[in-house]
């Protein structure tokens, strides 16, 4: 786990969201969780993350040069859902 890219980021991230969770439940449209957080993070608001949510965010890791992202769903229910996503030459889902 020593090898997580941008580790105390990817927490801070995780507990931003978790506190947006705290603070509006799930359920809402993403507009409402678009609102919420003072960085930027694509926002769902989905049951779950599916496939084409980690291909859609491999997308956005190809055209950005990023690394790694975390996308969040606010919609699974009863908590949060969120994955770490590394650029898919770099590293592997994790």
């Amino acid at each position: 786990m020593d090898d997580i890219v941008y580790k105390d980021e990817s927490y801070k991230i995780t507990g931003a969201g978790l506190e947006v969770y705290k603070q509006n439940g799930g359920g809402f449209l993403e507009a409402v969780y678009q609102e919420r957080p003072a960085i930027e993070v694509e926002t769902k608001a989905r049951p779950s993350l599916l496939e084409i949510n980690k291909a859609q965010t491999l997308n956005y890791l190809n055209a950005t040069k990023f690394d790694s992202a975390l996308p969040v769903s606010f919609g699974h229910f009863p908590k949060l859902e969120h994955k770490r996503i590394a650029d898919n030459l770099k590293k592997q889902v994790t």
